[in-house]
């Protein structure tokens, strides 16, 4: 959970899929439900691509700085599904 809430807060939207090809993690929904319920705003980006509906998450403008920690994941992965 620690790792994608870095990862987005870096900046990086994430679908299921690059979230099994980046952290081999098969239930994004889920650590996205963990973070929510620890009160972290995960804005949810529908996005169409050949033909097939995904969701893009990405961490929200709206969550107020924990810290000043940097977070750990700050290499933007170009998406998969993403336009360019």
């Amino acid at each position: 959970c620690d790792k994608v809430k870095d990862y987005l807060k870096a900046g990086n939207t994430l679908t299921t899929y690059e979230a099994f090809i980046i952290f081999d993690i098969t239930a994004l929904s889920q650590r996205i439900t963990d973070l929510r319920n620890k009160g972290y705003i995960i804005d949810s980006t529908p996005i169409e691509y050949n033909g097939r509906r995904f969701v893009s998450y990405s961490w929200s403008d709206e969550n107020p700085p924990e810290d000043n920690q940097e977070p750990s994941v700050t290499a933007p992965v170009k998406g998969f599904f993403h336009e360019k």
